[in-house]
């Protein structure tokens, strides 16, 4: 029975020696227990920070566009402005040109050819050229109308 006593006894100061391990052990998981909440709040805290970043880019980004969008609106629109003036200027031009069918070929007494138009000839009333090209004369021939200025 001294040896189940001894046995007991030994039993009993291994499970006294074994209560302060326990109680770190026990510790030790409190603080893994903490650490783990504490890393979850911070991986949430830093999960809801990155959610508001990119809200914001995302609402930056569409504030750029919205802008890039204008100006892109505004620069077409002033583009089509320019595009129909020099439209405009290029049809008027072409009204008030000499079209080449228009043209008549004009050899002076020294031989030198001129282009000019029966309007051009014809701007002086009563004159010599505007009689001429009047109508009465055919002019339509693809050579040159001789001019003599020496009378």
């Amino acid at each position: 029975m001294a040896s189940t006593l001894q046995a007991l006894t030994k039993s009993v100061e291994l499970i006294e020696a074994l209560e302060p391990v326990e109680e770190e052990i026990r510790s030790i998981q409190v603080k893994a227990v903490a650490e783990e909440l504490a890393m979850k709040e911070d991986l949430a805290r830093v999960k809801l920070e990155m959610r508001k970043a990119k809200a914001d880019l995302d609402k930056e980004l569409a504030e750029k566009r919205k802008q890039f969008e204008a100006e892109i609106a505004q620069r077409e629109a002033e583009i089509t402005k320019k595009e129909s003036w020099w439209k405009e200027r290029e049809e008027m031009v072409a009204k008030y040109s000499c079209q080449s069918e228009d043209m008549i070929q004009i050899c002076t007494d020294n031989g030198k050819l001129t282009s000019t138009t029966k309007e051009t000839l014809m701007k002086i009333p009563d004159s010599s050229l505007s009689i001429v090209f009047s109508g009465v004369h055919q002019d339509k021939n693809e050579e040159p109308i001789q001019i003599d200025r020496s009378q």
